[in-house]
């Protein structure tokens, strides 16, 4: 039996099971702006140097290692796995941002190549196609949640991340 949409998932204390909050759901005009908006900023985001884009990464590892108490004490009100791991998962997040981000400035992931023909000279690489959808997982709040390995990787690569959630 399917169960009619709620404007709004209620959110639980996992600890007591006393709801205290809900979260929103995205209107369909919402979502529609934000794919615009990202197909929009492909093509920007895709010619920044992936040095500058490993600056970006960069700065969120910094930000997230500035924030990781309060955002584990936040992420752990939601789930209840514990602080110990979800602090690891948080400094692993940071540490996905740095690896992607000297991965992109490195640049072998390219896989560029050079072959000379008859014709002249072909040149193949890797680019950035466009946006990415990420839909995290509660069970990983930060390792595959909404900044985990898949945006930090989409961000490296020059493609902007629409990001999702769902609880169920």
């Amino acid at each position: 039996m399917r169960q009619a949409r709620t404007a709004a998932d209620p959110s639980f204390n996992p600890r007591t099971g006393e709801q205290h909050g809900a979260v929103a759901h995205t209107a369909p005009e919402e979502v529609q702006a934000l794919l615009t908006a990202a197909a929009t900023a492909a093509g920007p985001v895709a010619a920044v140097a992936p040095a500058e884009r490993q600056r970006w990464l960069n700065a969120v590892a910094d930000a997230l290692e500035a924030s990781a108490d309060d955002l584990a004490a936040l992420a752990d009100e939601e789930t209840g796995l514990g602080l110990p791991r979800l602090a690891g998962e948080v400094a692993g997040a940071a540490a996905s941002a740095r690896f992607y981000g000297r991965v992109a400035a490195e640049g072998s992931w390219l896989g560029a190549a050079r072959d000379s023909t008859p014709a002249g000279t072909l040149v193949r690489f890797k680019v950035p196609l466009g946006p990415v959808a990420v839909f995290g997982a509660s069970n990983f709040p930060f390792g595959f949640g909404v900044f985990g390995h898949d945006t930090a990787s989409a961000l490296a690569a020059g493609c902007p991340v629409v990001a999702g959630f769902s609880s169920t």
